[in-house]
């Protein structure tokens, strides 16, 4: 006979309900990594939720007549705790995606710096995760590392309140008060990832929606000793975003149009530097770093 659930969370944004049994560290590091998505922990058998994430053996295993799992479950057996995390945390954009099937999503990291909500659409291994944190550490609040959807309205930042997951080592360059402001908010590690558990202030809640006033291509380079920021021309932005949305419900006609608006409004740049101080140093003198009240719109406000 099955034990119940250890433990059974409510994710009220959107009510879905994923149970754990056997995987309390798992089930401990998945509750950490979300702000704003008004996480409850159930009593009862866990009969009603819509996963059971349950330990067997030397791995994990999903059961879910109702949700998808993880693309990677069905590649291989996630072994760890820290393996589940970032699974279940992947899968939450396909869930995002398929309850709200009009906003764009794009491969970006953004941020509001001053009045501005820049974002950084990049692919992978550009520097978004360790930028948003030497961000977050001066003062900047971060919407998203690593996936930012647009509402379909007025096409705004929308952010997801997913904790930033950085890759390990960390970059030689690194500051000492940067390591120190990472280390006092570790998050769930392994040898190779670490989730950052940023603070109420430094992370935007889910819901939260900002214009989007700046996109910055990244180019890290150690041969840019001063970090420069550069013009780009909307063309070469509007292909990049082109290439980092990943949403297939909208229309290929409707999403060029939204993306174009984007682009539009915003002001276009390619950042090149070698360390993240340098890199904040120059997007402060260009976005201004007064600290607005107002730029956000809390998660009651937008109806998630």
């Amino acid at each position: 006979m099955n034990h119940p659930p250890d433990h059974v969370f409510t994710l009220g944004a959107f009510g879905w309900r994923i149970a754990f049994r056997g995987a309390q560290k798992a089930a401990a590091g998945f509750a950490r990594i979300l702000t704003g998505w008004n996480v409850s922990l159930e009593q009862g058998d866990g009969s009603a939720a819509d996963v059971l994430i349950e330990r067997s053996g030397r791995g994990f295993t999903w059961h879910s007549a109702r949700m998808s799992q993880p693309l990677r479950w069905s590649e291989r057996t996630p072994r760890t705790a820290m393996q589940v995390i970032g699974d279940v945390h992947d899968v939450l954009f396909d869930w995002f995606l398929a309850a709200r099937p009009q906003h764009l999503s794009l491969h970006a990291a953004a941020a509001r710096i001053g009045d501005a909500c820049v974002c950084f659409p990049s692919i992978r291994r550009a520097g978004k995760s360790t930028l948003m944190i030497e961000l977050a550490r001066r003062g900047h609040q971060v919407l998203c590392d690593d996936v930012l959807p647009l509402e379909p309205q007025r096409n705004r930042a929308l952010g997801l309140g997913i904790a930033p997951r950085l890759r390990l080592p960390l970059p030689a360059e690194a500051s000492a008060a940067f390591r120190r402001f990472l280390a006092e908010r570790q998050g769930p590690a392994s040898n190779r990832l670490m989730y950052a558990c940023l603070r109420p202030g430094e992370i935007a809640p889910l819901g939260t929606e900002a214009p989007i006033a700046g996109l910055v291509l990244l180019a890290r380079d150690p041969a840019h000793r001063r970090a420069r920021l550069e013009p780009v021309s909307r063309a070469e932005i509007l292909r990049e975003l082109i290439l980092q949305d990943f949403a297939d419900a909208v229309p290929a006609t409707e999403k060029l149009d939204r993306l174009i608006a984007v682009v539009a409004g915003a002001r276009c740049f390619r950042l090149s530097y070698a360390t993240v101080s340098s890199a904040v140093d120059v997007l402060r003198r260009e976005f201004g770093a007064d600290h607005s009240s107002n730029l956000g719109v809390s998660l009651a406000h937008v109806g998630l």
